[in-house]
């Protein structure tokens, strides 16, 4: 990087510190209530798999808040599922990433003021929230900030060790701080934070929202019964992918032992299984969701597939590399993310957290997982 561009990012870091950001935008605390709310803000720039686990946090919302108009912004990966959303009134999309952004901040907070400014001040919203209980990465703090909200509510920075890292300080930045309290699920997370400040939620079931077209979609893929097993044998980073070879063996056994034909999910970049049906980057986000609900279960590593299938009532082998011991408040860590509101089994290695430690799961341990879920009937 040249000096000229060390000066600039150190100049766009300084602008964007919330110790400047809270002089150019000062809060002050107002008392506010979900159902007294006229406009609210919800800021989720977070992954597929988090957003299907705030689809309770929204439906909750709008039973606390129905005459409010809501407002989503998501990334732009998940708008395909957000759009069809029925509880809020608007989906708008912000685009966070950083890759390749050499000035990135300075990018990135010019974004988010264009879309407050032409989008978000106008709407005067009474409150923007931030159901998210780990790190902010994507600028959702600052989007919320920028939006004028006369309240902004989010977990404290101290929830867990790498926020209080990447999000120093941003405490500063609202006007409802909520505590850390008891480590949960995320799903509970969001519900807690929606609780404090209404009612008691009714129902933390996952919901997705599709469409006839994504059904019949599904339908030309896998047409007729099956029987059909899901298979996820991708994900971004290979410390979370289970040996596609024991993926192969484990679809053989699958049709061998229980005629289940197996299907392979995820996108081109992820491995090919040899005897599936290969599915990989045909479908859309919810095509692929409706596809999984012609299935019978789900076994794959720790991806968003795996909530898109749990959101459907499939029962689901999660095969994980987060080592059985290792820290529960961890971004990756079932203990937070864990599959939710369906039959499931979490397969982890009883080792200290290394790049191979998903290689120790045995074959046997998925087949044992298999065997005490296929008899449990769908939700």
């Amino acid at each position: 990087m040249s000096a000229v561009h060390a000066i600039v990012r150190s100049v766009s870091d300084w602008l964007a510190s919330p110790a400047v950001i809270s002089v150019l935008f000062p809060r002050r605390p107002k008392s506010f209530s979900w159902s007294g709310a006229g406009a609210i803000l919800i800021v989720k720039l977070d992954e597929i798999g988090d957003f299907v686990l705030v689809t309770p946090f929204l439906r909750e919302l709008r039973r606390q808040a129905p005459q409010a108009r809501i407002t989503l912004v998501v990334k732009p990966a998940v708008l395909n599922l957000a759009e069809t959303c029925p509880y809020v009134d608007r989906v708008l999309v912000y685009d966070g990433r950083t890759e390749g952004l050499r000035l990135w901040q300075l990018r990135r907070q010019w974004r988010a003021w264009r879309l407050a400014w032409r989008e978000l001040q106008p709407a005067h919203f009474d409150v923007a929230v931030l159901p998210r209980w780990g790190e902010d990465a994507y600028n959702a703090t600052h989007l919320a900030v920028y939006s004028r909200a006369r309240a902004l509510v989010a977990y404290t920075e101290a929830a867990t060790d790498a926020k209080r890292r990447m999000n120093a300080r941003f405490d500063r930045l609202l006007t409802h701080v909520v505590p850390a309290d008891i480590l949960c699920h995320e799903v509970t997370h969001n519900l807690r934070l929606l609780e404090r400040y209404g009612r008691p939620w009714q129902s933390d079931t996952l919901e997705l929202w599709l469409t006839e077209a994504d059904r019949a979609h599904a339908a030309r893929l896998l047409p007729g019964d099956g029987p059909f097993a899901a298979l996820a044998p991708g994900a971004l980073d290979p410390v979370r992918r289970w040996p596609v070879d024991r993926f192969e063996a484990f679809a053989t056994w699958l049709h061998a032992k229980h005629g289940l034909t197996s299907v392979i999910f995820g996108s081109t970049q992820d491995p090919a299984c040899a005897g599936t049906i290969d599915l990989r980057g045909r479908t859309s986000l919810r095509e692929a969701t409706a596809t999984l609900a012609r299935c019978r279960l789900f076994v794959g590593n720790d991806t968003s597939l795996k909530h898109l299938a749990a959101a459907v009532g499939l029962p689901v082998v999660e095969i994980s590399g987060f080592p059985l011991r290792g820290n529960p408040n961890h971004a990756n860590s079932p203990a937070r993310f864990g599959a939710w509101g369906t039959p499931h089994r979490i397969l982890q290695p009883d080792v200290p957290p290394g790049p191979l430690a998903i290689d120790l799961i045995p074959l046997s341990a998925a087949q044992t997982a298999v065997e005490a879920l296929i008899s449990v009937p769908r939700p």
